[in-house]
């Protein structure tokens, strides 16, 4: 079942990130977002919100959605943004 987070304020600080043996954080969804567009946590790397089990990022559809739109406007900025080459 698919993990959600409508019901969560994305401003409040608390998720934290398990990533290989650290855990980071307390962050916010929009902090998580940055993270996962600019590769500095992944998809496999878990995270958990207070009093809650630790869950693999893959599984919450929103964040997943959120990354794939924000790296495909990146991908277009660089391509409109790119000097053109003969």
């Amino acid at each position: 079942m698919a993990n959600e987070v409508k019901d969560v304020n994305p401003k409040e600080k608390m998720w934290l990130v398990r990533s290989a043996t650290k855990v980071i954080g307390p962050y916010n969804l929009e902090d998580i977002v940055q993270l996962l567009v600019f590769n500095q946590i992944s998809f496999v790397d878990e995270i958990r919100r207070p009093k809650s089990r630790w869950n693999y990022i893959r599984e919450y559809p929103y964040l997943t959605e959120t990354v794939k739109a924000k790296r495909e406007l990146l991908t277009h900025k660089k391509k409109k943004t790119s000097p053109i080459t003969s």
